[in-house]
């Protein structure tokens, strides 16, 4: 993939927002790796949020689904954290 490792260093849980660093990473490596796949936008949140545990970033995902659903554009659908 191209991806150099840079810290090797068990992550710190820093908040970015409402959702900490780790959900971030591993919510960028699974959208990449949908995009890659061509798997549908919404089945592929969908999927993401179904493995999620109960936990604020699974709210944040399901209101993503439902606003991407509502016929919001993804970049617009995404929270912002200004």
């Amino acid at each position: 993939m191209g991806l150099d490792l840079i810290h090797s260093k068990k992550p710190r849980n820093i908040r970015i927002g409402k959702v900490n660093r780790v959900e971030l990473i591993t919510f960028c490596f699974h959208m990449e790796t949908l995009t890659r796949a061509s798997v549908p936008l919404i089945e592929g949140l969908s999927d993401f949020r179904d493995n999620l545990s109960q936990s604020r970033f699974r709210e944040i995902i399901s209101s993503l689904i439902e606003s991407i659903e509502g016929g919001e554009r993804l970049s617009k659908a995404c929270p912002s954290y200004h």
